[in-house]
């Protein structure tokens, strides 16, 4: 029987390896989407998703290896991932997709990094402006979340 849980950030970094095999966990938000986990010389683990498409094919893909802080960018890559293979429409936005591309980016950057990016996103004319306007606000939320830490 797989074992399912709610997967959270948390959780998932404090999984380890199996002695031997692999270990599946389904994550209960999105179905189909879970961590794997394998032993071996390469143990590691990663996001992936086991679904069946709209041809009743058997699909297993790893979406993205596991890192912290990933997991609800991850989900809704997912999310997405499983629709195309269904055939079905996913309910996310241009806009809620390009977001949650810059909020992964924009985690592991340094202040600076984000001060310089800004500064170049305002210079440069060729940039959507609705796309700058999503960077812009979440490089603002960064910079808030940052200078609390601090």
């Amino acid at each position: 029987m797989p074992e399912r849980r709610l997967l959270t950030e948390e959780f998932v970094n404090n999984l380890s390896a199996p002695a031997h095999g692999e270990r599946w966990i389904a994550d209960t938000e999105v179905r189909g989407f879970g961590v794997r986990m394998w032993s071996g010389n390469s143990k590691g683990k990663s996001y992936a998703i086991r679904v069946k498409d709209k041809n009743g094919k058997m699909v297993r893909e790893t979406i993205y290896s596991v890192r912290e802080g990933s997991l609800e960018y991850v989900r809704n890559l997912a999310l997405i991932r499983i629709n195309e293979l269904k055939g079905t429409q996913t309910s996310l936005t241009f806009r809620e997709r390009m977001r949650m591309k810059w909020k992964i980016k924009l985690r592991n950057m340094s202040l600076d990094d984000l001060a310089s990016l800004a500064a170049e996103l305002q210079i440069r004319s060729s940039v959507n402006h609705s796309i700058l306007m999503i960077m812009l606000v979440d490089m603002d939320n960064m910079f808030h979340q940052n200078s609390a830490k601090s």
